[in-house]
């Protein structure tokens, strides 16, 4: 079954009902494991690949046609994720956004597809290296994202945060407390608090989470300055069980 839109033939998968964009790039992006999404200028997903569902957090079973932007983002991060593809749609540009989402420092890339204008395809990928992110925040085409995703990260304080990340660069407790000015006990302390906070079981899997994060490629005033940035806990479900209680009570 075709879905013809502006003289143009869509294919949908007979099995999930997923419009792709089209049938070989959804197998590039199913085979490289490339997260991307297609989604229309109303809110809805027409596409999003393993990858990017993984990403967002959003289980196979729920992704299927009817899926909204604000299924994979929460509030206001979903309002100003909209607003960029209506943005890229209306003015037919490429617009790369830096920020975090599900606690991960990410860039997300949107550009218009060339057969419905109301159509806009973006890829993300996670920053891996200070490199990269140095170059992206030089760059004057990269925007940084002004409401964040940080899930569990998001309900950190500052020093608790500082501590996750010197963890995930190798610091030992004896190093944090001469960097940081705080005896080695109350370094113990955060990385007690770090424990409960987070889903972890031991100190291995901090270092992981700091790594995984992106948070060890900033430095702790830049640290101070994301966080800054209206960051949203939660995960997916929670945010999705909440709107959908909310739309039911209306």
């Amino acid at each position: 079954m075709d879905d013809r839109r502006n003289g143009q033939s869509w294919p949908v998968d007979q099995s999930s009902g997923w419009r792709a964009p089209s049938h070989e790039l959804t197998l590039l992006a199913e085979d490289a494991g490339l997260a991307i999404c297609l989604a229309d200028t109303q809110g809805f997903a027409r596409y999003a690949s393993p990858c990017w569902l993984d990403i967002m957090g959003v289980s196979r079973a729920r992704a299927a046609p009817g899926l909204r932007i604000s299924d994979m983002w929460p509030g206001r991060i979903s309002e100003e994720r909209l607003a960029v593809v209506r943005e890229v749609s209306a003015a037919n540009s490429v617009v790369r956004v830096l920020g975090f989402c599900r606690g991960r420092l990410s860039l997300v890339t949107s550009r218009r597809t060339p057969e419905d204008p109301q159509l806009v395809l973006s890829a993300m990928r996670h920053i891996h290296s200070r490199e990269q992110y140095e170059r992206l925040v030089r760059d004057g085409n990269v925007r940084r994202a002004l409401t964040n995703w940080g899930a569990e990260l998001a309900r950190l304080k500052p020093r608790e945060l500082q501590v996750l990340r010197m963890l995930g660069l190798g610091y030992s407790a004896a190093e944090m407390a001469k960097a940081l000015h705080r005896s080695i006990k109350t370094i113990e302390s955060h990385r007690v608090s770090l424990g409960r906070k987070l889903p972890v079981k031991n100190r291995s899997e901090l270092v992981r989470t700091a790594v995984d994060s992106g948070i060890v490629h900033l430095e702790n005033d830049e640290l101070e300055e994301w966080w800054s940035r209206n960051m949203i806990p939660g995960d997916t479900e929670s945010f999705a069980e909440s709107r959908d209680h909310q739309e039911i009570a209306g």
